[in-house]
């Protein structure tokens, strides 16, 4: 009867386990009134899974400034190779370019759970003639949690 028990509980607990699962993305939105555009370089991954993607999505923004789930677009890459890329993002849209499954992002250098790989080598934006430079090690002070996910709003 014990055992039973026990064999009923643990089903319960791996079951329970499987079915919560959660996404975080990483989101640069451009809230501003002009095109911002976009380039990243991201390393390849030997061991592990990437957490950044040469494959982003664009999304157009709702009145809220949220993601409106219904408008996924893909961008044109004007940036050939493999681990670059380079994209548009007009005003009012978002572009999803990493994604971090059943982990909660805290900074660059953590060790994440299911060999998540931090592969972001250095993304630029252009914005009206200026350039933000962002670099692992200056990534978390841009990219700010807000509603699950990790986002660097251009305003």
């Amino acid at each position: 009867m014990y055992k039973a028990i026990k064999l009923i509980f643990g089903i319960t607990i791996i079951l329970c386990l499987t079915s919560c699962s959660w996404q975080e993305y990483f989101i640069i939105s451009n809230t501003s009134q002009s095109e911002v555009i976009m380039s990243y370089n991201i390393k390849e991954v030997e061991k592990g899974f990437p957490i950044f993607t040469n494959q982003p999505l664009l999304y157009k923004l709702n009145s809220s400034n949220g993601i409106d789930w219904y408008t996924k677009q893909i961008p044109i890459d004007s940036d050939t190779s493999l681990t670059g890329f380079k994209l548009k993002i007009p005003a009012g849209y978002a572009v999803i370019f990493g994604e971090l499954n059943n982990d909660h992002y805290t900074a660059y250098n953590q060790d994440f759970i299911n060999a998540r790989v931090f592969n972001l080598k250095k993304l630029d934006i252009l914005q009206n003639n200026n350039t933000i430079i962002i670099v692992p090690t200056s990534f978390d002070s841009y990219f700010k949690k807000i509603n699950g996910n990790n986002l660097f709003e251009i305003k």
